[in-house]
């Protein structure tokens, strides 16, 4: 009887397993899209510091100085309340940061530069660069 029981249930809650990861697929995707391609600055906490620019969709260019000395190319994904950025370069490592669409103009992402005290996780806020026609 337990045998039945078992392979009558197991069935259902698979599919409810598998419905569930789904749908936060979906959700990070729906999300995913929301984020126009472009050039973000940094606005908080430091105005102007740090540029990203999404150059199309799963990879990104990260420039942390006016002068584009220092700038890293990534490969990212965006899943949930995390982005994974791992070096084209050197597609060995991997790292993972929150990350929260605020709307398609404007992102927060775990602070870029290191942390002091490393326990203290700090955010940075970029907007998307807006450019003028004249």
């Amino acid at each position: 009887m337990k045998i039945l029981y078992f392979i009558t249930i197991m069935p259902v809650l698979c599919s409810c397993f598998v419905a569930c990861q789904n749908n936060e697929e979906y959700n990070s995707k729906e999300q995913y899209n929301s984020l126009e391609m472009g050039v973000y600055i940094e606005t908080s906490p430091v105005n102007g510091r740090t540029i990203i620019n999404f150059i199309d969709q799963g990879k990104l260019v990260i420039i942390k100085d006016e002068d584009a000395r220092f700038q890293d190319e990534f490969y990212y994904e965006i899943c949930l309340d995390t982005i994974k950025l791992t070096l084209v370069q050197n597609s060995t490592g991997m790292d993972k940061r929150y990350f929260h669409i605020v709307n398609n103009q404007m992102f927060e992402i775990e602070n870029l530069y290191m942390n002091l005290p490393e326990n203290t996780r700090t955010s940075m806020i970029f907007k998307k660069k807006r450019i003028d026609i004249q």
